[in-house]
């Protein structure tokens, strides 16, 4: 019985180690086809990214190389087969070659992916009505989302090591506080600000988008600031002093155009008790690192000294702004080669100076020159049409100009009228003769809002040129603080002047601020910050073509958006 009993335990035993060893040929048997059959999904998966990585890579050498119908058509399919970085890539080209539609619609994918540069290209669309938020506050919301997700990328590779370039923390990354990261969203917020000014389309919405980007801290705006307050808008009323300390805390900042600004305030008085000295040293500051406004500041107030060589002094500061882009002073070069060169040539010279102004340099005192000289044949072929054409362009924003036009439509002669031009336009670059004070850009007297009555800017310590010390103009020349004259009793060759606002031709009549009349007015297309190229891809990093990071205007001449193709 003991026996049996053996026989039986035995049995189950040997019976037990072989469904052991049967199972453990079914899992191995499991498990070798379980690795085959992931490994094959593996393979393929690994397949398919390397497929879709090699379009994108393709898209971005395409867009190296310009050809950017070759680069869409790549990123495209690339998303199509979910390539993370695709439309991030295919936003950025879209939005910097015009096609705004379909910006929109990839940057909406892009984010979905995580991709948060798509954040700029989205505000950038909402700034020029494209996209599912648009206006000003829509395009705020999109940097401030962008601008804290890029930091906080930023911060995990930091944490993680994985960021060589551009790393902006200087420490132990463990040690990094939300206060940092913060700080690094900040910067990023305010450089897609400053990116987006200049798409913009009219003034209401750059005062809003300012104001707005200001509230949500974004820095450097002082001098944009302080040209608001100088100017004066319907959400700012106009204020010298809140100019003048925007200004200053611009030049603290490094700003070199807030010189200009100051020597301005200093020269005229705004804010500041009027001091010429400082002026001039400022704008000799700002001269010596090439900003045209100044050069051309210290040619008018050489021009107008009481050396005996300020004629050729102010032809090298005109010549040097001039080559600087400044239209102003190539209009004033043309003045002078018309009115003060007697040279063979000299007319042509004196043309081709004011086609420059007017058509390179944009500056209006040329092109309504230039205008004249086309309808009056003076230095150039004899076009009418073209010139009156564009005359009646320039008179829907210059009031000089419809006023020549009326001239023209009383049958008084093109020519006539130049002749006059050109020479109170001397005049008035001299300071022989004055129609306003202050800043050149506008008006002391505006407009109450509400009686539409005349009123005097509120700036505290403006004094007019009647009031100014002798050491002033004895020191400076009295043509440099000329009273505002009488038009009335001017003539020219003892002939009338065939209307006062021929002398105001010239608007950039006096050493100014460097402000201008209004925002917004010459939008760019968007050009926001490219994308990075994701370490895992097997190119460098990506030097965006010319083409998409120029300046353009972001309209053509007929109203419709510019596009690069």
């Amino acid at each position: 019985m003991a026996n049996m009993l053996k026989k039986i335990k035995e049995m189950e035993r040997r019976e037990q180690n072989r469904n052991r060893q049967r199972l453990t040929m079914v899992a191995m048997g499991f498990l070798f086809f379980s690795a085959i059959f992931f490994g094959a999904i593996w393979a393929y998966i690994m397949t398919a990214e390397n497929a879709r990585q090699e379009l994108c890579e393709q898209g971005i050498k395409s867009m190296s190389y310009s050809d950017f119908a070759r680069a869409r058509a790549y990123f495209e399919e690339a998303d199509a087969s979910d390539e993370p970085y695709a439309a991030e890539f295919l936003a950025w080209l879209n939005i910097s070659s015009g096609d705004y539609k379909a910006a929109a619609a990839a940057a909406e994918r892009a984010v979905q992916f995580r991709r948060h540069s798509a954040y700029e290209v989205l505000g950038n669309l909402a700034l020029i009505g494209f996209g599912k938020a648009q206006g000003t506050a829509a395009a705020i919301s999109y940097f401030e989302q962008g601008a804290i997700r890029i930091a906080n990328d930023e911060a995990a590779q930091i944490k993680a090591g994985t960021m060589v370039t551009d790393n902006w923390y200087d420490g132990d990354p463990m040690n990094m506080q939300p206060a940092d990261i913060r700080k690094r969203a900040s910067q990023l917020f305010s450089a897609m600000i400053h990116r987006a000014l200049p798409v913009i389309e009219n003034n209401e919405e750059f005062v809003d988008f300012v104001l707005r980007a200001n509230q949500k801290g974004a820095d450097n705006l002082e001098l944009i600031l302080g040209d608001m307050f100088f100017v004066g808008n319907k959400r700012l009323a106009s204020n010298a002093e809140s100019a003048v300390k925007n200004w200053q805390a611009a030049m603290d900042k490094g700003d070199e155009n807030a010189l200009t600004r100051l020597a301005g305030a200093n020269w005229h008085g705004y804010a500041l008790k009027r001091d010429p000295q400082t002026a001039f040293d400022l704008y000799s500051n700002a001269a010596g690192k090439n900003n045209p406004v100044a050069l051309y500041a210290l040619g008018l107030i050489a021009l107008r000294s009481n050396s005996t060589n300020n004629s050729n002094v102010a032809v090298k500061f005109f010549s040097s702004a001039a080559a600087n882009g400044y239209g102003p002073a190539s209009t004033a070069l043309g003045v002078f080669a018309f009115t003060e060169t007697r040279a063979a040539g000299s007319l042509g010279t004196a043309a081709q100076w004011l086609r420059i102004a007017a058509q390179e340099q944009q500056d209006l005192a040329g092109r309504v020159m230039y205008d004249l000289m086309l309808m009056s044949g003076k230095g150039v072929g004899k076009n009418f049409s073209r010139g009156f054409d564009d005359m009646l362009q320039v008179a829907e924003v210059y009031r000089p100009a419809q006023d020549i036009i009326d001239l023209l439509q009383k049958r008084i002669p093109a020519e006539q009228i130049l002749s006059q031009v050109m020479i109170l336009a001397n005049q008035v670059l001299r300071g022989r003769v004055a129609y306003m004070e202050g800043d050149p850009v506008f008006e002391l007297e505006i407009l109450d809002p509400t009686t539409k009555e005349p009123m005097y800017r509120p700036f505290t310590y403006y004094k007019s040129v009647t009031t100014l010390s002798k050491s002033f103009t004895d020191h400076f020349g009295p043509l440099n603080f000329t009273r505002v004259t009488d038009f009335n009793k001017v003539d020219i060759d003892g002939k009338h002047l065939l209307h006062p606002s021929l002398a105001r031709v010239i608007i950039q009549c006096a050493p100014s601020t460097g402000v201008t009349g209004g925002f917004g007015g010459d939008p760019r297309m968007p050009r926001p910050e490219p994308p990075k190229v994701p370490s895992v891809y097997n190119i460098g990093d990506f030097v965006p073509p010319v083409a998409l990071v120029e300046s353009r205007p972001l309209r053509d001449d007929h109203g419709l958006f510019t596009r690069v193709m």
